[in-house]
């Protein structure tokens, strides 16, 4: 083989395995039940538009490395948040900035980290529930991490990454969410005492 040959078989290989597809990675069809008593306080979540837009790479050799998945980890809280908390408080409702109306909380979401690494998702999700005053009444990082899903990948190939990622992301995001909904209720709880 020669010098030419070799260069243009390294140039077609690098083309492939820097091309192939990219596949998006958010929920869908999701929908469970919490067992929450509901709370007659107003709340809006807020998740602001950067985060809600915020894509994360995700490459498996596994797999095959000419496929990427683009992990939407703010899509995904979106979703979530659109489960849990109704399902929490009576009057709720998401927003990409707080409202300026009077008497609300407000829940800042977002999720600094998402990782899918190990053949499990690894989250953090950041929680600040602000009074109608301005008071921070909870300012939280929850750390979770849903299950591997290897054998999936290592079975299926490229066709069950996505599956892997959407269901080890939802059992994380679930797990951030019962720290958060019991953490709610405690800081709810002792303002309405105090």
């Amino acid at each position: 083989m020669n010098r030419s040959t070799f260069r243009l078989g390294l140039m077609a290989l690098l083309i492939f395995l820097g091309t192939g597809c990219a596949h998006q990675v958010a929920f869908q069809d999701v929908d469970y039940a919490v067992d929450e008593d509901l709370r007659s306080e107003p709340l809006v979540t807020v998740i602001s538009e950067a985060e809600r837009t915020r894509v994360v790479p995700v490459r498996s050799f596994m797999t095959g490395i000419a496929h990427s998945w683009e992990a939407e980890p703010g899509v995904m809280l979106v979703q979530v948040a659109e489960i849990e908390l109704p399902q929490m408080f009576e009057r709720h409702r998401l927003a990409h900035a707080a409202s300026t109306d009077g008497g609300l909380l407000h829940l800042h979401l977002s999720v600094p980290r998402y990782l899918f690494e190990d053949f499990k998702a690894k989250l953090t999700m950041h929680a600040r529930l602000v009074d109608e005053n301005g008071n921070t009444l909870l300012d939280e990082l929850y750390e979770a991490e849903g299950p591997g899903r290897g054998g999936r990948m290592f079975f299926g190939g490229a066709f069950a990454m996505k599956s892997a990622m959407r269901t080890s992301s939802l059992e994380a995001f679930k797990i951030a969410f019962e720290s958060l909904r019991a953490d709610l209720g405690e800081a709810l709880d002792a303002r309405d005492e105090g």
